[in-house]
């Protein structure tokens, strides 16, 4: 199923869900290439970002955030979008270029 998924362009790499908190609620990897703590430090690098979205949000009701940041140096190109759930849950998709 991984080597399906790999070889897709624009194909999600990585999904998590993190709670109110920011706790890893469910993760995800659908690439064996690369390792797991990288793409934790992108999810997480990506929460700063969300945070900083939220607080410049102007009471706006719309839950999809959008292009977080990008990865250029890595192997391929990633980018993460988020999405806020209504119950305070945030979903994390790194996605290939």
């Amino acid at each position: 199923m991984n080597n399906y998924y790999e070889y897709l362009q624009g194909s999600i790499k990585y999904i998590a869900i993190l709670d109110r908190e920011n706790n890893p609620f469910f993760l995800i990897n659908f690439n064996d290439d690369q390792k797991e703590v990288d793409y934790q430090i992108m999810i997480f690098s990506s929460i700063d970002v969300i945070e900083y979205k939220e607080i410049q949000k102007d009471h706006t009701y719309d839950n999809y955030i959008g292009l977080l940041m990008p990865f250029y140096e890595h192997e391929y190109d990633l980018a993460t979008y988020g999405f806020i759930c209504n119950c305070g849950f945030k979903i994390i998709a790194i996605k290939k270029f």
